[in-house]
C-alpha cells in the first residue's frame, strides 16, 4: 500500500486527555529525526509513512500538497470510531520549554467540544482578543492540528479539489482555534512541498507567492527562526 503505520510511542499520563490518539505524517526514508517530546501528547503516537504519490499511485494527486491531503484523508478513514486527533507532521517541534501548563489549557478547551480545529502552532488572520483560545479566520501550517471528529469527516466527504489544506480546507472551517503563543512550530526547511505553497494558485499570481514562499524561507532562516 500507499501508507506504512508504526505504532511509535506510548504515554500512560498525556498532556492531551481529550486527544485519543497522534499520527505523525512522514515521508518513507525520511531523513528528519522526530521530536521526541511530541510522544507525551497523547496516549498513543503512531508514524504513518507515506510512500509518495511518485512511487504509489493515488487518485488525484499530482503533487505534494494533493499528496498531503491524500495522506490526511487516510487518517481521517482510519480514526473514523475516534473523537479528538492530533496529526502532526514529522519537522514539528517543540518551541515552549514549560509546555505543560499550557496544554492543561488546551486540553480544558477541546474537552467541551466546541472547535473544529484547534492549532499549537499555526499564524493568519484572526479575531483579535486577549483570551488564550484564538479564533482563526485563516491560517498557515498545519504542522500541529487537533482535528474533532466533525471536521475529519467534512475532510473525508469534501468533493471540491483541495491543494493546501490549510489555506483551501482549514481556513473555510468556522470553528478553528489557536493558542494565544506558538506551542509547537516547524523546522521549514526548503522542500518540493514549500516552494508549491500558495493562496490563489492560479495562473501568473501562483508564480509570485511561489517567490514569496521562497522570501519567507529565507527569512525565517535568517532570523533563527528555521
Amino acid at each position: 500500500g500507499c501508507y506504512r503505520l508504526e505504532e511509535y510511542a506510548t504515554c500512560e499520563n498525556p498532556l492531551l486527555r481529550s486527544v485519543d490518539c497522534a499520527y505523525i505524517l512522514r515521508m518513507e526514508d525520511s531523513p528528519r529525526v522526530i521530536d521526541k517530546r511530541l510522544v507525551h501528547f497523547a496516549k498513543t503516537t503512531i508514524v504513518q509513512n507515506n510512500a509518495g504519490f511518485r512511487a504509489c499511485t493515488k487518485r488525484g494527486v499530482n503533487s505534494t500538497g494533493t499528496d498531503l491531503v491524500h495522506a490526511l484523508r487516510n487518517v481521517c478513514r482510519l480514526t473514523q470510531g475516534m473523537h479528538n486527533i492530533l496529526i502532526l507532521e514529522d519537522d514539528a517541534l517543540v518551541v515552549e520549554s514549560s509546555i505543560a501548563p499550557h496544554m492543561v489549557a488546551v486540553d480544558a478547551f477541546i474537552d467541551k467540544g466546541e472547535f473544529d480545529v484547534y492549532s499549537l502552532g499555526s499564524v493568519g488572520v484572526r479575531t483579535p482578543t486577549r483570551q488564550m483560545h484564538v479564533h482563526m479566520h485563516s491560517i498557515l501550517f498545519a504542522h500541529a492540528m487537533i482535528w474533532s471528529k466533525g471536521a475529519r469527516t467534512r475532510l473525508l466527504s469534501t468533493r471540491e479539489p483541495i491543494e493546501h489544506v490549510d489555506v483551501h480546507f482549514i481556513s473555510r472551517l468556522p470553528r478553528a482555534f489557536k493558542y494565544a503563543r506558538p506551542l509547537v512550530g516547524q523546522t521549514l526547511t526548503a522542500t518540493e512541498n514549500s516552494t508549491s505553497w500558495c493562496i490563489v494558485c492560479k495562473g501568473p499570481v501562483r508564480k509570485l507567492e511561489s517567490r514569496g514562499a521562497r522570501m519567507f524561507l529565507w527569512l525565517t532562516r535568517k532570523v533563527g527562526l528555521a
